[in-house]
């Protein structure tokens, strides 16, 4: 199974990055494929109003949020 965490917290080394950290360690002591996503560095823009997820009912199809999370996935 492959397992994404996604780390929002504007704290790198926080009680939150700590949890996320450990968790990624557990899945991969359980045997599963693992990604982390720190968004903190990241900065998307809101909906702009393409439709795309209409067709596809994937939020942000149509932006670079989309591009940037389906390469981890």
């Amino acid at each position: 199974m492959k397992v994404l965490v996604i780390h929002g917290s504007m704290r790198k080394n926080g009680n939150t990055g700590i949890l996320a950290d450990e968790f990624i360690r557990g899945a991969q002591e359980a045997g599963h494929e693992t990604g982390k996503v720190e968004l903190r560095d990241k900065t998307f823009g809101d909906c702009y109003g393409c439709r795309a997820c209409h067709n596809t009912h994937l939020v942000g199809t149509g932006t670079a949020y989309y591009g940037y999370l389906r390469g981890k996935l």
